[in-house]
C-alpha cells in the first residue's frame, strides 16, 4: 500500500512539475539548504545575500567565488590536483584500464549494490523491473534478467565508467537517473531507449534551434565535445531543455571511447542579446531541478569551458553557476574576453574551435546539427528492426522447439528457412528507411574515434586528430632515410595500414547521405594510404620551393634597395657639386 502511495505521490508530482514551468517561484527554505552545502569557511551566503546578489547589489559576490573554485582546488591532494589539471587540458585520461574479468566483477557488484539500496529510494527502478512494492529484496534480485534495457550491460557499463568503476556512486546514479527519465519523459523510457520520436512538435523546434550540440569530431585527446550557444535558454521551456541535454548525453554514450574518456562542453552565449537571458530570469527551483540532473547524467564530465563576455550580466550569471554547480567547481575554466581571445585560449586546450557552431555575430550554426538528427533517426529504427526480428526469431525457435519436441533434423531446416525469410522481410524494412543493406548497421559510424583515418573529398580533416596522427606517421617515416632508401611507396603504405590498425584505428570515408561508413576492402584502403603519401610528398616539395623562392626574391630585393639607397646618394651628391659651381661662378 505504501509504494501506491509513493507512485501516485510521484506522479502527481511529475503533473505538477509539468504543468509549471513556467510558474517557478523561489522557495526560500531549499535555497538556504542548497546554500549550506556551497560555502567556504566564511560567513555563508543567505536566502537574502542571494536575492541581493541577483539584482547587482553584492560587490564582494565575485570575491566569494573566486574563494569559493580556490577552495576546491585546494581541498584535493596534489596527485589529484595534478591529474585533473592534466585531464582537462587533454594530457591523460583517468579512466583505468579495463580488463573482461574487472568489468565482470564489477557489473555483479553493481547488481548486488543496487539491491541494498532501500525500497524507497529505488521506485522508478522497481517498476521498470516489473516490481512491486510488496516485493522482497530477493525478489529483485531474482527478476534481474528481465529484459528492460536497464538491465543490460551495455546501459550499467555506462554508469562504472562515469564513476570510474566506483560501484557504490554508479549504483546511485543509475537508481537517481532511472527515478529522472520517469519524472521527465514517463513510464515509456523504463521499457526501452529514449528516441527521436518522443520528442513532439513543439521540443523538436527548440531542438533544431541548436542551443545544444554535439560537435562532428573529437578534441585532441579523444572526447567528444559538447557545446552551449547562443544564450543559456532561459527563454525555452525548462522540461524541453532537460530533455534534449538527457537524450543528447544519451546518444554521446552510445560510444565506448566517449563512455571511457568522457566529454568536454563548452558553453559560448556570445554577445548576442538574447531575451530572457538574464539573472533576474533564474528561478532558484529550476536551480535545484537542474543541480539534481548535472549531477546524474550517464556520462563523465572532464572539463567545462566557459567563454564569457567582460559584462556584469555575465559577472552575475558566472556566480550563479559556481553555486548551481558544486560537484564540477574542480573542472570549471572561465574565459572571459572578446571572441578572438577565447578562440586562442580554447585552442590551447586541444578544442578545434573552427566547429564551434557560432559565428562572429552570434548566430547559431545548426547544418551539422539537423544531419546528426537524420542520422539518429536512421540508427533508432536499424536497432529497433534488428530487435524485432532477433525477438521474433526467439520466439519461432521456443515454438519449433515445443511442436518437433527439440528434435528432428527438417524441423532446424525449416527454422533456418523462416529465420532466412524473416531476414529478407527486415532487410526490405531497413532499406526503406536507410538504403543499407543487412548487417551494416555496424558499418554507420556517427563519430569516428580519435584512431580512426578519414577521408572525404575536398576536405582535408586537418581537425581530426586521427588524421593528425596518419600525418605524423607519414612525416616521421619520410623523414627517416632508412625507409626513404629501402622502401617503395607501397611498402610504406602497408605498413602505415598495419600501425593504424594496431592501434585500433580504422578506415572510414564520408557517405553522401551523412555519415561515416568503415572501408572493408583493403584494396581500396591501400590506394586511399597510397594516395595520401603522394599528396604528402608534393605538398612538402612545393613548400621547399616556395621557401627557397621567397629567400632568393628576399635576396634580390635586399639588393635591389641598396642600389635604389647608393643611386638616390649619388644623384643628391651631383645636385650639390652643381649648386657649388653655380655660387663660384
Amino acid at each position: 500500500m505504501n509504494g501506491v502511495v509513493l507512485v501516485t505521490f510521484k506522479i502527481q508530482k511529475i503533473l505538477t512539475v509539468r504543468r509549471a514551468t513556467s510558474k517557478y517561484k523561489d522557495n526560500p527554505k531549499d535555497v538556504e539548504e542548497f546554500l549550506l552545502t556551497t560555502t567556504t569557511t566564511g560567513t555563508p551566503l543567505t536566502y537574502r545575500d542571494v536575492r541581493n546578489f541577483k539584482n547587482d547589489n553584492t560587490q564582494n559576490i565575485d570575491t566569494q567565488m573566486d574563494d569559493l573554485l580556490s577552495k576546491e582546488l585546494l581541498g584535493l591532494s596534489l596527485q589529484d590536483r595534478n591529474a585533473i589539471q592534466d585531464e582537462i587540458h587533454g594530457v591523460q585520461t583517468l579512466a583505468p584500464e579495463e580488463t573482461p574479468d574487472m568489468i565482470k566483477a564489477a557489473l555483479n557488484n553493481l547488481s548486488i549494490e543496487i539491491s541494498m539500496i532501500s525500497d524507497s529510494q529505488k521506485v522508478a527502478y522497481n517498476r521498470s523491473q516489473g516490481i512491486t512494492s510488496s516485493s522482497t529484496s530477493s525478489t529483485a534480485t531474482s527478476t534481474s534478467s528481465s529484459t528492460s534495457y536497464i538491465n543490460s550491460p551495455d546501459f550499467r557499463l555506462r554508469f562504472l565508467r562515469c564513476d570510474l568503476f566506483n560501484v557504490k556512486k554508479a549504483a546511485l546514479r543509475i537508481v537517481n537517473f532511472v527515478d529522472l527519465i520517469l519524472e521527465i519523459f514517463g513510464d515509456f523510457a523504463l521499457h526501452r531507449p529514449i528516441q527521436m520520436t518522443d520528442f513532439n512538435r513543439d521540443e523538436l523546434q527548440v531542438f533544431r534551434i541548436g542551443l545544444q550540440q554535439l560537435l562532428p569530431y573529437r578534441d585532441r585527446s579523444g572526447r567528444r565535445i559538447f557545446a552551449c550557444v547562443g544564450g543559456f535558454g532561459l527563454h525555452t521551456p525548462l522540461m524541453t531543455r532537460v530533455k534534449i541535454l538527457i537524450y543528447t548525453m544519451l546518444a554521446a554514450s552510445d560510444d565506448v571511447e566517449t563512455q571511457r574518456k568522457g566529454i568536454t562542453s563548452i558553453v559560448w552565449p556570445g554577445r548576442k542579446p538574447v531575451a530572457g537571458d538574464n539573472a533576474s530570469s533564474v528561478k532558484w527551483d529550476r536551480v535545484l531541478f537542474m543541480k539534481r540532473i548535472y549531477e546524474n547524467l550517464p556520462i563523465r564530465t572532464c572539463s567545462i569551458h566557459f567563454c564569457l563576455p567582460d559584462t556584469p550580466v555575465f559577472q552575475i550569471m558566472r556566480s550563479l553557476i559556481v553555486l548551481t554547480m558544486p560537484s564540477y567547481r574542480h573542472r570549471m575554466k572561465f574565459h572571459v574576453g572578446e571572441n578572438v581571445e577565447l578562440q586562442y585560449t580554447v585552442q590551447g586546450y586541444g578544442i578545434p574551435i573552427e566547429l564551434l557552431p557560432l559565428t562572429d555575430t552570434g548566430n547559431i550554426k545548426t547544418a551539422y546539427l539537423k544531419q546528426w538528427m537524420k542520422l539518429r533517426r536512421i540508427l533508432e529504427v536499424m536497432k529497433m528492426t534488428e530487435q524485432n526480428r532477433n525477438e521474433h526469431g526467439q520466439l519461432k525457435e521456443e515454438f519449433e522447439g515445443t511442436t518437433n519436441g527439440g528434435g528432428g533434423g527438417g524441423g532446424a531446416d525449416d527454422v533456418s528457412a523462416n529465420a532466412n525469410n524473416d531476414d529478407m522481410s527486415v532487410i526490405t524494412n531497413t532499406s526503406f528507411t536507410s538504403n543499407l543493406s543487412a548487417g551494416s548497421q555496424e558499418s554507420i559510424i556517427e563519430c569516428p574515434g580519435s584512431f580512426d583515418v578519414i577521408f572525404r573529398s575536398g576536405t582535408a580533416m586537418a581537425c581530426h586528430p586521427g588524421n593528425v596522427r596518419f600525418r605524423c606517421l607519414i612525416e616521421s617515416n619520410l623523414e627517416n632515410p632508412h625507409v626513404v632508401s629501402h622502401m617503395t611507396q607501397a611498402e610504406l603504405a602497408e605498413q602505415l595500414i598495419e600501425e593504424i590498425e594496431m592501434k585500433g584505428g580504422r578506415f572510414l570515408r564520408w557517405d553522401t547521405r551523412g555519415y561515416w561508413v568503415e572501408i572493408k576492402d583493403g584494396l581500396q584502403i591501400h590506394t586511399k594510404v597510397s594516395l595520401s603519401i603522394r599528396d604528402y610528398k608534393y605538398k612538402t616539395k612545393a613548400q621547399r620551393n616556395r621557401q627557397t623562392n621567397q629567400s632568393f626574391t628576399y635576396l634580390f630585393q635586399c639588393q635591389d634597395g641598396n642600389l635604389s639607397k647608393k643611386r638616390k646618394t649619388n644623384d643628391f651628391q651631383q645636385q650639390q657639386q652643381q649648386l657649388l659651381r653655380q655660387q663660384q661662378r
